[in-house]
C-alpha cells in the first residue's frame, strides 16, 4: 500500500479559513473598524498595494486572503 495523506482538501479549507479570520482581524484593528465594509477605496488600495508588493515577505495564503477580500471589496463599491 502506498502511503497518501488523505482529505487534503479539508486541511486547504482550514487554513484558509484561519487566515481569512487572521487577516480581517489584523485589517480591522489597523485601520479602527468593527467591519471590512468600513473601509475607504484609500485603504483598500494601500492593503492591495501591500498584497502585491514585489518586497513583501508573507505565506502565500496571506497574500491570496488580502487579495481576495480587496478584490470583493472593489466589486460590492465599483463607485467608490
Amino acid at each position: 500500500m502506498t502511503f497518501e495523506v488523505l482529505q487534503q482538501h479539508k486541511l486547504e479549507d482550514q487554513l484558509e479559513s484561519t487566515v481569512y479570520d487572521w487577516v480581517l482581524y489584523s485589517i480591522k484593528e489597523q485601520f479602527g473598524v468593527e467591519e471590512f465594509d468600513e473601509l475607504t477605496r484609500e485603504q483598500i488600495d494601500s492593503i492591495y498595494a501591500y498584497a502585491n508588493a514585489k518586497d513583501g515577505h508573507f505565506a502565500p495564503y496571506v497574500q491570496m486572503c488580502l487579495i481576495s477580500q480587496c478584490d470583493d471589496w472593489y466589486a460590492e463599491h465599483p463607485e467608490s
